[in-house]
This record gives C-alpha cells, sequence and structure tokens, in this order.
C-alpha cells in the first residue's frame, strides 16, 4: 500500500538571502501568486547565545484555501522541500514573526 501524502493549508519557511539554491527576493515575491495570504519578515537583529549576531534570515508564513503536499510549495517557490514546514498554528506563527511572545528575543515592528 502506498504511503499516504500529507496535506496542509498552511506552510512556514525560513530563507536566507545568500543562499545558492535560490534567489531569495524572487521567493518572496512569489509568495503572493502562492498563497491567499501570507507575510514575512527580515530578521537582521537576532542574537545567538552567546550574544554574537546570527545571520539575517527571513521568516515567511503563508496559508492556502485547500491542503496541498510540501512538493507542492516547494515546487512554486523554488526551494528545497526541506526548507518548508507544516504550519500547525497560524495565530502562533504570525506573533512569531516578530517575537511577540518572546520579550527575551530581538522584538519587530
Amino acid at each position: 500500500m502506498p504511503d499516504k501524502v500529507v496535506k496542509c493549508r498552511n506552510f512556514l519557511g525560513v530563507l536566507y538571502p545568500d543562499s545558492e539554491s535560490y534567489i531569495c527576493e524572487e521567493v518572496l515575491a512569489s509568495l503572493d501568486s502562492v498563497f491567499q495570504e501570507w507575510a514575512f519578515i527580515l530578521h537582521d537583529a537576532d542574537l545567538l547565545e552567546d550574544g554574537t549576531p546570527k545571520k539575517a534570515h527571513y521568516h515567511w508564513i503563508g496559508k492556502r484555501a485547500s491542503p496541498v503536499p510540501i512538493s507542492t510549495i516547494s515546487k512554486a517557490l523554488g526551494v528545497p522541500d526541506n526548507s518548508i514546514e507544516f504550519c500547525k498554528k497560524w495565530r502562533y506563527s504570525c506573533r512569531f514573526l516578530i517575537h511577540l511572545d518572546s520579550p527575551d528575543k530581538a522584538l519587530y515592528d
């Protein structure tokens, strides 16, 4: 019996501006054509536990009307499957974008 393909409506991911496997600006621009609702933010003030700056990166979230597998999203965005996750808690993920519930982290507008 074939494995069941897991599908979801909500997704999230991280993008790095210096990636060699995709062009970050193009991926961000394509969110609008892949998702009905979406948001992204540049995290450029995050720190590692030792206080040194983390590499700048974008977090993004997207919501669709109908469920699809991760492979559909990765193909549409032009990013590897392993850079995308199912978003299980949309509201929490929205709040995470700006670190609203993490005052110990860099806060974003």
